[in-house]
């Protein structure tokens, strides 16, 4: 990874934003959280685990409303998680974050993508 594609910034309306398929659920102003990586070398272990961890964390936040206290809306609200924090991973497309995500999950990701699945730099 050179400068210039490290300046780059993950947005997370479409990662980010609730894509379980729950449609009744979806709505054009469901919360969005962007992801800023520019600062991060997300080619190196270092940096995919750091932004893993922002990805990680705006995921909670965009899917937190699901959340009334209940187990079945605690079901929802990690299942809202999980596909948001997939959808981001494959959307950004560095092995080494695809490691980090397969270091934490059971269902793990393919390293390697087709070229119009990564997003652009």
């Amino acid at each position: 990874m050179n400068a210039t594609t490290s300046a780059k910034t993950l947005l997370a309306t479409s990662i980010l934003t609730l894509g379980l398929g729950f449609a009744s659920l979806c709505a054009a102003d469901e919360p969005q959280v962007t992801v800023s990586y520019r600062d991060l070398a997300v080619a190196t272990p270092q940096g995919a685990a750091a932004l893993y961890k922002r990805i990680s964390f705006a995921a909670d936040q965009v899917c937190s409303y699901l959340f009334h206290g209940d187990l079945a809306s605690k079901a929802h609200k990690n299942a809202c998680m999980d596909k948001a924090i997939a959808t981001a991973v494959m959307h950004v497309g560095e092995p080494q974050l695809f490691s980090v995500y397969n270091s934490n999950h059971s269902m793990p990701l393919p390293v390697s993508l087709p070229s119009n699945t990564v997003a652009s730099r």
